[in-house]
């Protein structure tokens, strides 16, 4: 005979009393117990495990449907009493999970699921019941989601969007924040590689690819900089770290990674690297220099039109411009009172305004003209006297506000090109005399 039919022949020999300590030692072990309750005299039945859930002893303490009603929270007692009258009346199962409170006063969490008995003529007369402490599962679970808050919290405090690789099925998964970087708005959080390649800019592509093959293969650290576009098709730069687990056999498994846009860094250095090769090019003209200041400046604010202005009492003159829409010209002039660079000459230092400002500029004359969506200028000196303005502006409107970074930056701007046309204003100065001379001595 097999020891399978030999168990299952001693099985079947045990009694009664040793099937009730069987059920008992499995009660304990899965932390389950039963109870009962007759509806036709009204008593209840505890298994050994639900006196333990209670903290009772079953040798001094008789269960009633009243007193075992009352171990339940205040605050969950009512559902409890509800939930049981609605299934004897309508003889279906239920179910909750609700807190109990011990005569010691600890509380416990506890889940019972329940049926509803019923006798030939449908008449209900039992209520039959599993009874779980569920205290260490909700606790874990607590504890689980309050790591999970503080893990999320402290990505978004770093701003950083997280990606992860799957590299046995091939599925790429990115975080809200990484999506958001990237101004992607869909609900969809899984991408295609494809998807991701799309949008590493071309210039960077084979390199990035590059870089993540010696990752995987040669175990090289993954840290580089690259760009991606952004849904509304421009390019920010991004910082990327990432790192691979590997199979028992040395096949790669996945790749985690986090991206940080570091655009405004980059466009910092960027101008940085711009202005001082710039400034130091002898061979430009103080007019090329300044255009190339302008245009530098339209490139880190993100905006169309740059304009350094000389203004006569009520006159202004666009004299030196830079405007990608092609519509104004150096030398076009205006009435001072029709611009913005009124209000900027009355301001102390920086005036800007954008479709998150809501600035009194909005209700001038010449924004109801132009229906520009952003603008940044201040007033501009050369030797200490009033020379005129340097603004930037642009019809379409910027997707965030000037901040304190942009606002420098055209302050400083401003000192450059009243440098550059002081000079050119200068050297004028000494031609002029020379010429005087000249006449003078010849």
């Amino acid at each position: 005979m097999s020891t399978v039919s030999v168990a299952l022949a001693s099985i079947q020999t045990i009694g009664p009393t040793e099937k009730a300590q069987m059920l008992e030692l499995a009660e304990r072990v899965a932390g389950v117990g039963h109870w009962f309750i007759s509806l036709e005299s009204d008593s209840l039945f505890w298994s050994d495990e639900i006196y333990r859930i209670h903290g009772k002893d079953a040798a001094t303490f008789v269960p009633e449907v009243n007193s075992a009603l009352d171990f339940y929270h205040p605050e969950d007692a009512p559902g409890v009493r509800d939930a049981l009258a609605k299934a004897i009346e309508d003889k279906q199962p239920f179910e909750f999970e609700c807190r109990i409170v011990r005569d010691d006063g600890t509380v416990r969490w506890v889940h019972s699921r329940s049926m509803i008995q019923t006798n030939g003529r449908g008449k209900a007369t039992a209520v039959f019941g599993i009874f779980q402490d569920v205290t260490d599962q909700r606790t874990l679970k607590a504890e689980l989601e309050d790591i999970n808050a503080r893990y999320h919290l402290a990505i978004r405090s770093s701003n950083a969007g997280l990606c992860d690789w799957n590299l046995t099925d091939n599925t790429l998964y990115w975080s809200p924040r990484f999506r958001e970087i990237v101004g992607l708005n869909d609900d969809d959080s899984s991408v295609s590689l494809a998807r991701f390649a799309d949008l590493v800019h071309p210039d960077d592509r084979d390199r990035v690819t590059r870089e993540t093959q010696a990752h995987i293969n040669e175990g090289v650290p993954f840290e580089t900089e690259y760009r991606l576009r952004h849904q509304d098709g421009h390019y920010l730069w991004v910082r990327a770290t990432a790192q691979a687990t590997w199979h028992a056999d040395g096949q790669p498994e996945r790749i985690a990674g986090s991206i940080v846009d570091i655009s405004e860094r980059k466009l910092d250095e960027v101008m940085r690297e711009q202005v001082y090769e710039l400034l130091t090019d002898k061979n430009l003209t103080a007019e090329e220099h300044i255009n190339r200041l302008l245009d530098i400046g339209l490139d880190y604010l993100g905006l169309d039109t740059a304009i350094v202005s000389r203004i006569v009492a009520s006159d202004y003159t666009a004299e030196y411009v830079r405007d990608r829409s092609g519509v104004l010209a150096p030398g076009t002039r205006f009435a001072l009172d029709e611009t913005y660079c009124a209000r900027t000459l009355m301001n102390k230092g920086v005036l800007a305004f954008d479709p998150f400002t809501n600035h009194a500029m909005r209700s001038m004359p010449r924004f109801q003209k132009s229906g520009h969506g952003s603008y940044i200028g201040v007033a501009t000196a050369i030797g200490g006297a009033p020379y005129g303005t340097l603004c930037f502006s642009s019809v379409s409107p910027r997707t965030q506000a000037f901040g304190p970074r942009e606002q420098s930056f055209v302050a400083m701007l401003s000192q450059w090109i009243a440098n550059e046309i002081g000079q050119k204003m200068a050297m004028e100065a000494l031609r002029q005399q020379r010429q005087e001379l000249d006449l003078i001595f010849n």
